[in-house]
């Protein structure tokens, strides 16, 4: 047993690999790589998501068994409020007597079918579709073991090979996005439903693509102006970052401009506008750097007033009304008549797509499928009730709190840190206009940013 104690204490560089990267350091960085490969979606698809399943619930043995002293207390908000919303998701499938659920909001339809099928009112749990949150609740293994690794990373080697992983895998995906908009091929499209001709990399969904585009962005910019902050301190090969990570940055831009998405142009520009607010603090940025955001938006109206082409184009179709019936401004005003019936007690978690279907407005109703509310913000609100509205509530005050702490006051020592936030943010706002939260690939680098923003 010593043996084998000392074989797992004490792991061997791996050959082949960087000097003093070890076995130990990849196990974090391969669950991330996977999720982002295969997690690129919120569609029903059991094969990708069993895998990530079974290789998170490995992460978790293989902390058990390697790491001592793991914290497995979550740290900053977001991570106590992710806690606690899945707690409140498994309790939510625990039967209630009906004299609990028949009086909750929005349950007088139940109620009305088991009478007028004279039958008496069994024990139900609070989701009213409690075979769907049952479904959603392995999903949230994969952001739990990265989490948890990520604030438990043994060196800073560990949490540089994930970034850089990330990093990696991003450009990729960028890569394939812009190969499948050039050939149109449809092998190269990984799901069966999703947005052919298209830019969507690994994901279903052009919007998605662009959100990890933009929220790895931030971390592009900060490698390539400041290579050796952060857990990149004392490492021999930052000029070598630099260069790699300023064609990564290079990358992603034009993964971006080819996305053809609304909202990745607009996650862009803050991302690229607070990253070079914030790094300004720590390093001495060159003019044409700084200018780079005022650059941006004179590209943006040159190319809508004069050239009249690409973007112009897709506020014309935003905004065309023969798209009535899956407009975000159609969704969220049936989001919002559910919301009002369900009230405090929310309708359950993940229970959106068959709540949803109650509401939807007959007089535009077309053949287009609408999984989720496009608003995260408006879905959790349904599918949580107070809880929902009470935790965006404190999402949104710690953002604001961050947001002063570490880009506007821009503390130097907590450039990293800033640059995780960024990234935050860009999927917050999103989740605004999108459901990028509920692709694994975007909750996956989304759980790896916290646990490395409340490492210790």
């Amino acid at each position: 047993m010593s043996g084998i104690s000392s074989k797992i204490r004490y792991w061997q560089p791996l050959r082949g690999w960087p000097k003093g990267l070890q076995s130990q350091d990849l196990p974090l960085a391969g669950l991330v790589a996977a999720a982002i490969l295969l997690g690129g979606t919120s569609q029903v698809v059991p094969g990708p998501k069993t895998i990530l399943h079974v290789l998170s619930l490995a992460m978790i043995c293989w902390l058990l068994a390697v790491r001592r002293n793991i914290v497995w207390r979550p740290a900053s908000l977001p991570s106590v409020a992710f806690v606690f919303c899945a707690l409140f998701a498994l309790l939510s499938l625990f039967p209630l007597p009906p004299a609990i659920w028949a009086n909750l909001p929005g349950r007088e339809e139940v109620v009305q079918g088991f009478e007028a099928l004279n039958f008496a009112l069994p024990w139900l749990p609070l989701s009213l579709a409690p075979e769907w949150t049952a479904f959603a609740l392995p999903d949230l293994l994969v952001p739990i073991a990265i989490y948890v690794a990520a604030r438990n990373a043994a060196s800073r080697k560990e949490q540089r090979f994930a970034l850089l992983t990330v990093l990696t895998v991003t450009c990729l995906t960028a890569l394939l996005g812009m190969a499948q908009l050039a050939t149109g091929a449809e092998t190269l499209y990984p799901y069966a439903v999703t947005n052919l001709s298209s830019s969507v990399g690994v994901f279903s969904n052009t919007n998605h693509q662009a959100c990890l585009l933009a929220m790895v962005f931030p971390l592009a910019a900060y490698l390539a102006l400041r290579p050796s902050g952060g857990p990149f301190r004392n490492d021999s090969r930052s000029d070598l970052r630099r260069r790699a990570a300023i064609l990564a940055a290079m990358i992603i831009a034009l993964g971006i401009a080819f996305s053809g998405s609304l909202a990745g142009y607009g996650l862009f520009g803050f991302g690229l506008a607070t990253a070079i607010w914030v790094l300004g603090r720590a390093e001495r940025l060159p003019l044409l750097v700084r200018a780079l955001p005022l650059l941006l938006l004179v590209g943006l109206a040159f190319d809508m007033l004069v050239l009249k082409t690409g973007l112009t184009e897709l506020l014309d179709e935003f905004s065309t009304k023969d798209q009535a019936s899956y407009s975000r401004e159609v969704i969220a005003q049936s989001t919002w008549q559910a919301i009002r019936d369900m009230n405090w007690a929310g309708s359950g978690p993940n229970t959106f797509e068959p709540v949803y279907r109650l509401y939807e407005n007959s007089d535009v109703v077309s053949s287009v499928y609408i999984p989720q509310a496009h608003n995260d913000a408006l879905q959790l609100i349904l599918e949580f009730g107070i809880i929902g509205a009470l935790t965006l509530a404190a999402l949104l005050s710690w953002s604001i709190i961050w947001a002063y702490r570490l880009i506007i006051r821009r503390q130097k020592r907590g450039t990293f840190k800033a640059v995780l936030f960024i990234g935050l943010v860009v999927i917050g706002l999103h989740s605004f206009v999108d459901y990028p939260l509920r692709t694994m690939s975007i909750m996956s680098v989304t759980a790896l940013y916290l646990g490395l923003l409340d490492h210790e």
